[in-house]
């Protein structure tokens, strides 16, 4: 029997071999079959001549789009992402604000020089409120009661009472020249007001509709944006390539960072941490740690960044390259480009969906909106329980905190904010990463492997005992 069992060694470690293989294919196939994925485009929506700007509602449902050539605003389903409606305003539509309520979409009018304002319910106009000359910008309190309105031509701002209407105030005095963009601190009691021309900040005053200091920052100041708690405002003075970065309790300039050429947009961290900054004319990013007021990062990204917004988790931050018809992905962790998509022509706005599953980008050249799919992610802290409004730049949230908080999705058919994804391409397990169609097949060569390796074996070893009964 001694001598039997060494003349089956040999063939027995061939079998054992073959076995350990599959086994080790399988084992392969396990731990990847659901490699992330990486953001890509799935569908483009075409809408209106020159898409300026878009902006999202708080419960992420619908997209709003400012056409600038044909005075329209179109409305994407998230859903289905396609357009529901087009809701004609005024000459020039130049912004977006959606109240924070989501019922109302407050859209300034460059050359009809009016704010139309739309009912989200219907989609519809609701009123045309007639206002001073060229409006650029405007933002709502916390509260959403109160509408403030930047007439750039003019140098003035009005404020208008979201229930009637009606203009309660028309202020002057103390704005500087070529009012450019405003911000409402989350406490409602200030707005700050860049002074494209005069090369300052003018500090207005909620209670007494009254300009009460002005600031002096960089050359050409523009974008705004507010830390979440709203203690720093970061000013991009874009002819200087500077941020100014002001304490808004002392209304001082407290540090002045030097960035790239031509600082465009401007964001903050959800956790309030870092400041990103996009250099229009140097093709980068600029990173700035809030607590220092120091750059401590350079990043490159296509041509002509924009602006910049941050996923709701801030773990990614997207740029529109106008110049390169791209969206650079970068990893804030890293501080580094993780990817590179291609888009439509000249993108020139983009906003995240509030539970961060989509990207919208306004491609102003090709008349269209780009949609990017993101990849599956870790779970994120909880969010906060409030959903914040989208800027009337259809930028970043007015106060700081990039994107809406939360909520959950409520168009037709919208499954809860934060809902694992099923089917093909959604994991192994709820919750888990994405798998595509390559690592199925790969998962089913390995179980086909190890299953052929069994039968194998098993006709081997009967084989064997064969011999040994004989």
């Amino acid at each position: 029997m001694a001598e039997k069992g060494m003349k089956l060694a040999g063939p027995a470690w061939h079998t054992l071999l073959r076995v350990s293989f599959a086994v080790a294919l399988l084992a392969a196939t396990l731990t990847s079959v659901a490699p992330a994925r990486a953001d890509q485009v799935v569908t483009t929506v075409r809408v209106g001549a020159s898409p300026r700007v878009v902006a999202v509602t708080p419960d992420g449902s619908k997209v709003y789009v400012a056409n600038r050539i044909s005075n329209t605003i179109s409305v994407i389903s998230t859903q289905s992402d396609t357009v529901v409606a087009t809701v004609p305003v005024d000459s020039g539509p130049g912004a977006i604000h959606i109240s924070p309520d989501g019922r109302r979409v407050y859209v300034p009018n460059r050359g009809g020089n009016t704010l139309s304002v739309i009912d989200t319910s219907t989609d519809s106009l609701l009123a045309s409120v007639p206002v001073s000359i060229r409006p650029s910008a405007l933002d709502t309190s916390p509260d959403g009661s109160k509408v403030y309105v930047v007439n750039e031509r003019a140098g003035s701002v009005w404020v208008i009472d979201a229930s009637t209407l009606a203009v309660l105030a028309k202020t002057r005095d103390g704005i500087g020249v070529a009012p450019h963009s405003i911000v409402v601190t989350p406490d409602g009691k200030k707005a700050y007001i860049a002074n494209e021309v005069t090369n300052d900040v003018s500090v207005f005053s909620a209670e007494s509709n009254a300009v009460i200091t002005t600031i002096a920052v960089g050359s050409a100041p523009g974008s705004l944006r507010l830390t979440p708690d709203g203690a720093k405002l970061y000013v991009a003075n874009q002819l200087s390539g500077t941020v100014s970065v002001i304490n808004t309790a002392s209304d001082t300039v407290t540090s002045t960072v030097a960035v790239g050429n031509a600082p465009h947009g401007v964001a903050i961290s959800p956790d309030g941490k870092r400041g990103y900054v996009a250099n229009e004319a140097s093709n980068t990013i600029s990173a700035i740690d809030t607590a220092s007021d120091g750059v401590v990062s350079t990043i490159a990204v296509g041509t002509a960044p924009q602006r910049i917004h941050l996923s709701p988790d801030g773990r990614k931050a997207y740029v529109p390259n106008e110049g390169s018809n791209t969206v650079s992905v970068i990893d804030t962790e890293k501080q580094s480009v993780v990817q590179t998509i291609d888009v439509g022509s000249a993108p020139t706005s983009l906003i995240v969906r509030p539970d961060g599953t989509k990207v919208y980008v306004a491609n102003r050249l090709s008349n269209d909106v780009s949609v990017i799919s993101v990849e599956a992610a870790p779970a994120a802290p909880a969010p906060s329980p409030t959903p914040a409004p989208v800027s009337s730049q259809g930028e970043t949230t007015s106060r700081g905190s990039l994107q809406p908080a939360g909520g959950a999705a409520s168009g037709p058919g919208d499954a809860a904010v934060g809902a694992p994804v099923t089917g093909v391409g959604s994991g192994l397990l709820a919750g888990g990463p994405r798998v595509g169609l390559w690592e199925w097949v790969a998962f089913g060569a390995g179980l086909g492997g190890i299953l052929l390796a069994g039968s194998y074996v098993g006709n081997q070893l009967r084989r064997k005992g064969q011999r040994w009964s004989n």
